[in-house]
């Protein structure tokens, strides 16, 4: 019945949230949203009822905010969420965040996937602004590294053919 629309990328994917039909409840639930072209996919929640986007990437990650299993409608119930190649994350749980911080919403990915966030200091009630970055992983290191040594020795070689 109702939807809205927030995010666009270059391949004319849009994000955003679509009412869904969750039976056990009276009032509307909103899900996040990708259409591609005119196909709306649902991408699901945390666990909670409620979900919505707020950006997507040229490579299709997308970024918004989702309820918990369990929670309720306090802030810290909402969770900054990713999603990826059919996948749900949690982004309080991908890297080190002081234990009185609570990643509430991301509001922006860029094409490398560094995600802008808000937080909120559960000591002191503040709400804060988060930048992650993601590393690449070990396996991915390690072919960088080789790659790096096989272009250095490339190098090596061409510097040796001009002497």
């Amino acid at each position: 019945a109702e939807s809205s629309a927030a995010g666009i990328n270059n391949a004319g994917q849009v994000v955003g949230e679509s009412q869904a039909s969750v039976p056990i409840l009276s009032g509307p639930v909103f899900h996040a949203t990708l259409w591609n072209g005119t196909t709306p996919t649902d991408l699901g929640t945390l666990g909670g009822y409620t979900s919505s986007a707020s950006a997507i990437n040229n490579t299709g990650q997308v970024v918004g905010q989702s309820q918990i299993a369990g929670g309720g409608n306090s802030t810290t119930d909402y969770h900054a969420t990713l999603w990826e190649n059919g996948r749900i994350i949690d982004l309080n749980y991908t890297g080190p965040l002081a234990s009185d911080v609570v990643l509430t919403n991301a509001t922006g990915i860029n094409d490398n996937g560094w995600i802008i966030a808000n937080g909120l200091n559960t000591d002191t009630g503040d709400t804060e602004a988060f930048l992650l970055t993601p590393t690449v992983p070990l396996p991915g290191a390690a072919w960088l590294f080789v790659s790096g040594l096989s272009g250095f020795a490339g190098l090596a070689r061409l510097r040796r053919y001009a002497a």
